[in-house]
């Protein structure tokens, strides 16, 4: 398993459709899917989850990646991750 991620920014003010991330102005959508989108092209299960807020008071997310065939594992394992999270 592999905690990364789960986009390249804070989450975007509501209506935005764009995004700056070190220095360069990205499509929104580009932005959020920049660090998923070659997972997903390979086929390998991932599980976006919750990980606080980041400076901006915006919520940041990470992504726990398991191995192609690992979903129940994945799951679980991100059950326990969600759950500490929650609780901290």
């Amino acid at each position: 398993m592999l905690l990364a991620p789960g986009a390249a920014t804070t989450a975007p003010e509501y209506g935005a459709e764009q995004v700056t991330i070190g220095g360069r102005d990205l499509r929104l959508g580009r932005a959020l899917c920049w660090n998923s989108a070659a997972l997903n092209l390979a086929g390998v299960p991932a599980v976006a989850l919750p990980a606080g807020v980041g400076d901006d008071g915006l919520p940041v997310g990470v992504q726990l990646i398991g191995a192609a065939g690992d979903d129940q594992l994945l799951l679980v394992i991100a059950r326990s991750v969600a759950a500490v999270v929650h609780a901290a």
